[in-house]
């Protein structure tokens, strides 16, 4: 798994603060992953192992969305 940080987005435009997921395919900044029933974009990609390993457990896992 990897740990990236995303944006969700809001008319196809990143609002408010990064928040962290667990992602098990590969992706890069710009990317467009889904979260539930919204989208997000990354931001970043692989966080530093030892920040998030007090919660990694809890991390919510995103997919890649489909190309449109």
């Amino acid at each position: 798994m990897i740990a990236i940080k995303a944006r969700y987005l809001k008319h196809d435009v990143a609002i408010g603060k990064e928040y962290t997921f667990g992602i098990n395919t590969i992706v890069k900044p710009g990317d467009v992953v889904k979260i539930g029933n919204v989208k997000a974009v990354v931001t970043s990609v692989d966080e530093n192992e030892e920040e998030i390993a007090e919660y990694k457990d809890k991390l919510k896992i995103v997919e890649k969305a489909e190309e449109e």
